[in-house]
């Protein structure tokens, strides 16, 4: 309905049930350098929200999303490199099966660089400071900077309701799901209880 759903209007319905999809915001690291403007999330690129500057981007996190999301700046002519503290065998891997393998084969023909067992240490104006598994620090070019390190849920909600409505049911990305079909599963599962 394109606006916040406050308390006081919850608790005027006197509701029986109030069912939370309040969703998920990017986790964003408290690292020197996030704040620059051309830090950007993952969310915020594929829905269209910026608008990546330069040819050289730095994926920070190697999830689905953050490999989606290098396969999408690819194809817009980026360099992309991805770099996770993940090992390479766990890249991507809340991706289904099926569509890993294929996900990881073309981001490897289109070029894509992923840097496994790095952590981010500060993003600066011209790249990004990593720390190697054996503390080596080095640096990647940046021109823009794609934060992709998972997302954490909105359920603010859900506790300060706690008490005041007798039922209450946390769906979608607000439970910590972060696939569509759960969230549609779990939203099922909570009517036909209803």
């Amino acid at each position: 309905m394109n606006r916040e759903f406050r308390e006081k209007e919850i608790l005027k319905k006197v509701p029986d049930v109030l069912i939370v999809a309040t969703g998920s915001k990017p986790i964003v690291p408290d690292v020197p350098g996030i704040r620059n403007d051309f830090v950007m999330t993952a969310n915020d690129v594929l829905s269209g929200a910026v608008e990546v500057k330069g040819r050289e981007v730095v994926i920070i996190g190697a999830s689905q999303t953050g490999c989606e999301t290098a396969e999408f700046l690819l194809e817009q002519g980026c360099e992309v490199n991805i770099v996770d503290r993940l090992p390479a065998h766990e890249i991507a891997p809340d991706a289904i099966p099926d569509h890993r393998s294929p996900l990881l084969a073309r981001l490897g023909r289109r070029g894509a660089k992923i840097f496994t067992e790095q952590t981010l240490k500060e993003i600066r104006p011209e790249c990004v400071i990593v720390v190697s598994a054996e503390g080596r620090e080095w640096s990647l070019e940046a021109d823009t900077v794609v934060l992709a390190m998972g997302t954490a849920p909105i359920d603010e909600i859900a506790e300060r309701m706690k008490g005041k409505v007798a039922e209450i049911y946390t769906i979608g990305d607000s439970a910590g799901t972060h696939k569509i079909a759960d969230a549609i599963y779990s939203g099922s599962i909570i009517g036909s209880r209803i």
